[in-house]
């Protein structure tokens, strides 16, 4: 019981104890964080309530899918990162912005719906993020004390070890005394082989877990690269198909320029045949017509002459 009540005292003694640097500026970076991402939100809704007098309500919807639209790409980025490091406070992070997305889709709705003042209520909403940011801080700040302190505390060692022993009051002659000295050493080492075995199972379970953990990342990299190369492949797949169907229009269009051309210079064929058939026509008659304008001349010529006679 003294050990005990000592145990206590000393736990005491640390707890009054400030903690170091190195873990205090650990947990007030994690602190410091999460109302940088609370003062950034509440601006984001103070922008709205300030642009909502002055914006029409068409252009405010605007802004704020478009705000909601960046925020769940956040969020998305968010996830990747915590899947890719296997980190709990930033998949932690990524639920909160998604969750602020949908918030932020459906203030018209709402409003529309149950017939809010559209200030009061993203005041309301800011206000409630504010104070649960301010809850999780305190959180944080506790849990990493709690932390450090069940680091330094032995009180589970020494409950393990000072745990009472029942013994029989008999009495015994000392050859039974001898018997037992004798029985009771072999139990010894027959704890410390148990130890040794306990100890040994403790090794391979923590080395089957590495090795679990090693497969899992494994596993993830394969699923992964086997991702990226359907991916290229169906890239390639559709790459071939859009040259193919260029192509395909390439050779379309050229068919039907060779068949426009080849129907302009039938007819411009057609239109020069037909005018030298015009002008053959044309030579013709008046080849036909200047023969009986000589006749005529000459007639007149020996009329003349008869006359002058």
């Amino acid at each position: 019981m003294e050990k005990h009540k000592i145990a206590v005292e000393k736990l005491e003694e640390r707890k009054n104890k400030k903690i170091p640097k190195e873990i205090s500026q650990e947990i007030l970076k994690k602190i410091f964080i999460n109302l940088i991402i609370a003062i950034a939100i509440m601006g984001y809704f103070a922008i709205l309530n300030y642009s909502y007098n002055k914006i029409n309500q068409e252009n405010l919807v605007n802004i704020i899918e478009i705000c909601s639209g960046v925020l769940l790409l956040i969020c998305l980025i968010l996830f990747e990162v915590s899947y890719k490091k296997d980190s709990g406070t930033l998949a932690i992070t990524a639920i909160e912005f998604l969750v602020l997305t949908f918030h932020s889709l459906l203030i018209i709705h709402i409003i529309t719906r149950y017939e809010y003042q559209f200030q009061f209520y993203i005041l309301t909403s800011s206000y409630t993020i504010a104070v649960y940011y301010v809850l999780k801080s305190i959180i944080l700040y506790t849990k990493g004390r709690r932390e450090y302190l069940k680091g330094l505390s032995d009180i589970s060692e020494i409950v393990k070890k000072e745990e009472p022993v029942k013994k029989e009051a008999k009495k015994q002659n000392p050859s039974e005394e001898e018997k037992k000295k004798i029985q009771h050493k072999p139990k010894s080492a027959k704890t410390g082989k148990k130890r040794k075995s306990t100890e040994d199972k403790q090794e391979a379970k923590k080395k089957s877990k590495n090795n679990k953990s090693v497969k899992k990342d494994e596993e993830k990299t394969k699923t992964v690269k086997e991702k990226s190369k359907k991916e290229t492949t169906e890239e390639k797949v559709e790459t071939k198909k859009q040259e193919t169907k260029t192509t395909k229009k390439a050779s379309t269009r050229k068919t039907k320029t060779k068949s426009e051309s080849k129907d302009k210079t039938e007819k411009i064929d057609d239109k020069s045949e037909k005018e030298s058939k015009v002008k053959d026509e044309e030579v013709k008659e008046k080849a036909e017509k200047k023969p009986t304008r000589k006749r005529t001349t000459k007639k007149t010529t020996k009329k003349e002459e008869s006359i002058k006679k």
